[in-house]
């Protein structure tokens, strides 16, 4: 107000505010044409203008734009790089999150799902906001910048463990096997498995985890640890009265004790003894480094629990674990030896309509990195196969030299593979096994159930909660309708061999398909060739003796014999040009692809094979 009286002390004598005001206004209408003002004019436009407090050169209109940027505000237009969050939904400039030209089209023709950093936070079941702040601020201009690439990052440095009480374990194995399709923790500590011995290892395995499991009945209790099959694992106690399971785990820098305990609610004080009693059992330098998870029900948020504390084990979980319709308590516990190696410690989504949260455990353990079965994928989109067929065409290795057929394919396979390898690119890709049904739509849809659990956490209002459970059930029911999809389409598999076995082996518990040594009596195979013929002499050895198999009682027709086989290049080159390009390729590396994209070129040399 102090200004504003200063600025009108410099009006003109005589004159009252709501004249100048009148005459401000009609002189404003030639402003831009005739600028006539005395000084006291000018000055008290510029402090209305001062005042104001939006001051531009050139404002322009307001334009809210359709797809702003996450990062800039800025919009992300037709003819530039961007990408698009799988979470907020909300576009990003590649320049803004550092996206190269090579991870944005790695990402254009992949099925993988991106995150921005600022969704990333809450994506994370294991990860809490506090301990991401630095690390996402630190690597935000990296190149990877999607969820699997961060987590694959993530092995090899921290250990994540996942706890819950899953209240039956077999009836949520898909959202188990989906959550760890997605997540990817190194070890999930459950209780309250209801499993007994009917229930075998291959009804509730998860692919690439090791399973150890004491078990009570269908109807309650029980214990599991899956360990991941890159970390080595030995059981060191499963006690006889006690639902206690203690493994080690020989991680990169010191074995580890993993600890993983259900106290049922009508237990006394007499089985927290026989707890007591099996830790005291143990060697002190195995306790050094150990963590203890598991369900006591105890309520720490209404009683103290001292009974571990001369064990130097610390309690770190600090949020309700139970939520009712009743409140919540803190009932499951994780208790670790050495603080200073807790990373974070979080809650994320109940495991299925289970009324217990996942507690998320990360600790400053290096893990083991997964080995993966690597090979060479021909790009065969990218192949100039103009230029292999003239390659081959003019190619003057000639085979009719050879009297040996066996030299003779040898010496073209080698030829033919040298010609393809100029012509056509390749990459080195590692194998995984993965879940068949789950989709891009059911990684997303998981993504969007987490954020709406930290939302709910943190809001803590009965709407929030309950958008939460919608997302949560329709997460549930997508991937159960994801997965009888996709049984009720195994039909087709039929058809296409490669696509059954690549089935089969991603369904299948068995950590190897082929032994690495076959072995009959003294002979022994290491090699694929001397694999097949090893195979090769067994199964003909088994009908050595022909004439007690296939003698009859009665005489049967002799057939006119064949004396040879003569093959034309035109009928050749039909088979070729009509092979299968779905076909898995042999021991060989010569896939069907190759045989028929080069057909016209190769006809004439399989023909010779042929009338040899």
């Amino acid at each position: 107000m102090s200004m504003f009286s200063s600025c009108m002390l410099t009006l003109p004598a005589g004159q009252s505010q709501r004249s100048t005001f009148r005459r401000s206004s009609k002189t404003s209408q030639s402003l831009g044409s005739n600028w006539n003002l005395n000084k006291a004019h000018k000055l008290y436009f510029l402090v209305i203008l001062v005042l104001s407090g939006d001051i531009q050169s050139n404002p322009g209109p307001v334009v809210n734009w359709k797809y702003p940027c996450g990062k800039c505000n800025c919009p992300v237009k037709t003819n530039q790089a961007g990408i698009m969050c799988e979470v907020c939904y909300a576009w990003h400039h590649c320049k803004c999150v550092c996206i190269d030209d090579s991870e944005y089209h790695r990402l254009q023709l992949s099925d993988e799902a991106w995150c921005c950093s600022s969704c990333f936070r809450t994506a994370l079941p294991f990860h809490d906001s506090s301990t991401l702040n630095s690390t996402i601020s630190s690597t935000s201009c990296s190149t990877s910048d999607s969820i699997s690439s961060s987590l694959a990052s993530s092995h090899g440095r921290d250990c994540t463990i996942v706890y819950t009480n899953c209240r039956s374990v077999l009836p949520k194995m898909d959202i188990l096997r989906t959550h760890a399709a997605s997540f990817g923790p190194d070890v999930y500590a459950l209780t309250e498995t209801w499993l007994d011995d009917s229930i075998s290892d291959i009804e509730i395995f998860i692919p690439d985890y090791t399973i150890i499991r004491r078990d009570r009945n269908r109807h309650g209790g029980g214990v599991l640890l899956y360990v991941r099959e890159s970390t080595p694992v030995e059981l060191v106690t499963k006690h006889p009265s006690l639902e206690l399971l203690l493994v080690e785990a020989k991680f990169t820098n010191s074995p580890t004790l993993l600890g993983i305990y259900y106290r049922p609610p009508s237990a006394g004080s007499a089985n927290l003894a026989d707890l007591e009693c099996a830790l005291e059992s143990l060697q002190p330098s195995r306790l050094s480094n150990s963590i203890l998870m598991g369900d006591f029900n105890i309520d720490l948020s209404k009683n103290s629990m001292q009974m571990l504390s001369h064990f130097h084990l610390t309690q770190v979980v600090s949020e309700p674990t139970r939520l009712t319709d009743k409140g919540s308590s803190l009932i499951d516990h994780v208790y670790i030896s050495d603080h200073s190696l807790l990373q974070s410690c979080s809650t994320s989504p109940p495991l299925g309509s289970s009324d217990h949260q996942c507690i998320s455990v990360v600790l400053k353990w290096s893990t083991r990195p997964i080995k993966r079965v690597k090979r060479d994928v021909w790009l065969y989109s990218r192949a100039d196969w103009d230029s292999v067929n003239a390659e081959l065409l003019s190619d003057s290795t000639t085979t009719h030299s050879f009297t040996d057929i066996n030299s003779a394919l040898s010496q073209w396979k080698n030829s033919f593979l040298s010609v393809l390898s100029r012509h056509i690119p390749r990459r080195l890709v590692s194998t995984r096994k993965h879940i068949p049904w789950l989709t891009t739509e059911i990684i997303r849809l998981l993504r969007r159930r987490d954020c709406s659990h930290s939302r709910a956490k943190a809001l803590n209002t009965e709407s929030s909660w309950s958008k939460f459970r919608s997302l949560r059930n329709r997460s549930v029911a997508a991937v159960r309708a994801a997965k009888w999809a996709f049984l009720k389409s195994l039909g087709s598999l039929i058809k296409s061999p490669k696509e059954f076995w690549s089935t089969y082996h991603a369904l299948s518990p068995t950590k190897q398909r082929i032994p690495h040594t076959l072995t009959n009596g003294t002979i022994t195979a290491d090699s694929p060739f001397s694999k097949a013929n090893l195979l090769n002499t067994h199964f003909t050895s088994c009908l050595s003796n022909t004439t007690d198999v296939l003698s009859s009682p009665w005489d049967a027709p002799v057939s006119p014999s064949l004396d040879s086989i003569s093959c034309s290049p035109d009928q050749v080159l039909s088979l070729l040009s009509r092979t299968k390009l779905k076909t898995a390729s042999g021991p060989d590396g010569i896939s069907s692809h190759m045989l028929r994209k080069t057909s016209s070129s190769i006809h004439h040399f399989f023909t010779y094979l042929f009338n040899k």
